[in-house]
């Protein structure tokens, strides 16, 4: 698991990472002429959101980084979001192999908090399907999380209107 961290160090802006918790940080990425301001890591592809100048796409493949963190299918799946593009009602799904407390949350491109769907609520066995009704939003990108106390995973889904 990697964790992501965004600093300025004397006007020159950049991203590092640690592959330890935190322990040891190496740099990712520097001389970004604008500071970030929301970092999102979807599979190998890291997706850093500016102040003013835009959403930089760092393959992290492409820079040495390997998520060697094993995908535990057997805890929980998280599928696509249908229909996706929607407007403004999408399904998500999720299969649980055991019972499991659990928290579905959708974010915006800026990583804010959009909805919390589910917090910490117990969920039985099996497949589970929940109706996004996102009338109120504006079109763009948006991210959904399910997360247990394990593991997460993250997709993506996209509101036009």
């Amino acid at each position: 698991m990697q964790t992501f961290w965004n600093t300025n160090n004397g006007g020159n802006y950049g991203i590092y990472y640690s592959s330890n918790v935190g322990q040891n940080w190496l740099p990712l990425i520097s001389g970004l002429s604008a500071k970030t301001n929301s970092l999102f890591s979807i599979d190998t592809v890291l997706f850093a959101g500016t102040s003013g100048d835009g959403v930089y796409k760092i393959n992290l493949s492409t820079v040495g980084i390997n998520n060697n963190s094993e995908v535990n299918l057997k805890e929980f799946q998280l599928f696509q979001n249908y229909p996706n593009p929607f407007n403004p009602i999408t399904k998500i799904e999720f299969e649980l192999t055991k019972q499991s407390s659990i928290s579905l949350i959708v974010y915006n491109i800026r990583g804010e908090t959009v909805k919390e769907l589910i917090k910490n609520y117990l969920k039985n066995q099996g497949k589970h399907t929940f109706d996004f009704d996102r009338s109120n939003l504006p079109s763009g990108v948006y991210f959904y999380e399910l997360s247990t106390s394990s593991f997460k995973q993250i997709r993506t889904m996209l509101l036009i209107k």
